[in-house]
């Protein structure tokens, strides 16, 4: 179809950009397999911009900073996953206040922030193992600021962006209608009303649950953890492994998705994940 462009806008278009004037021209990716841009002179008609767009995806400044740019780009053009760490730990913060990256560098060692409409998408690596949600005592105790903190899922570089966005659209619903200042991984799937809740659900089952659950022991391991009543010891027992083994099965699980298992709730939601996994395809 591209070719078909040129014909019409022969002297408007101009093709394999590599330098930008937003000011001058609409750009658009012309195919989903390559990085090559195109761009359209903003004298065509509204109509006219409309119908392209609707065929080509069309690419945006979304921050003047490169690298905040490519993440944009990660969530709204699903392109490459933009970070050197094959894991992330995403956090949300709904606040009027943006002074907090260093703040939250004293949880994480590096730290990403970019906004979307009024909601802060924080993407942090490396945990120094402090509890996030000291982050809330700090901001509302301390410095008297109003704001909402939601600890969100672990994801790899193995998740679409387009999906991480969606998860983000499902967490800004809820936070809507959900008055905790501190809410985490699984305080959607246990407080969300059924359909939000559903959504939520199987984007966790697909981008958290899938992976570690090639390995069949992590199913053993939560459903006899639950059928124990969360105790550790008569777990590990059963299992026939010793206490510090099932304790570091529990970190690894932790590191992949984020849900630990020593939490009443986290257990509850991978178990409850777990059990419901056919209603959540």
């Amino acid at each position: 179809m591209i070719e078909k462009l040129v014909k019409i806008y022969s002297n408007k278009i101009v093709l394999k950009v590599e330098k930008f004037d937003y000011n001058k021209y609409y750009y658009f990716y012309t195919n989903n397999e390559t990085d090559d841009i195109f761009g359209i002179e903003k004298t065509i008609s509204e109509n006219e911009y409309q119908l392209i767009k609707s065929s080509y995806m069309e690419k945006k400044i979304y921050n003047n900073n490169n690298f905040l740019q490519t993440i944009y780009e990660y969530l709204f053009e699903n392109k490459s996953y933009p970070f050197k760490n094959k894991k992330t730990k995403i956090l949300l913060i709904e606040s009027e206040y943006n002074e907090f990256k260093e703040l939250l560098l004293s949880f994480y060692k590096e730290v990403e922030v970019i906004k979307i409409d009024n909601l802060y998408v924080a993407f942090c690596f490396e945990s120094y193992n402090n509890d996030v949600s000291d982050f809330v005592s700090t901001l509302s105790d301390d410095l008297g600021i109003s704001f909402k903190l939601h600890e969100g899922m672990n994801i790899s570089n193995k998740v679409q962006g387009n999906v991480v966005r969606k998860y983000i659209g499902i967490v800004k619903k809820f936070l809507v209608k959900n008055e905790e200042l501190y809410t985490d991984i699984s305080s959607v799937l246990l407080n969300a009303d059924d359909n939000l809740s559903k959504e939520y659900a199987l984007i966790i089952n697909n981008c958290l649950l899938e992976p570690i659950l090639i390995d069949s022991f992590v199913k053993d391991i939560v459903l006899t953890y639950f059928k124990n009543d969360l105790n550790v010891s008569k777990t590990a027992k059963e299992l026939y492994i010793n206490r510090n083994s099932l304790l570091n099965k529990f970190e690894q699980i932790y590191k992949e998705t984020g849900f630990n298992l020593q939490k009443f709730s986290h257990a509850c939601a991978i178990y409850l994940l777990i059990i419901y996994k056919g209603n959540y395809k």
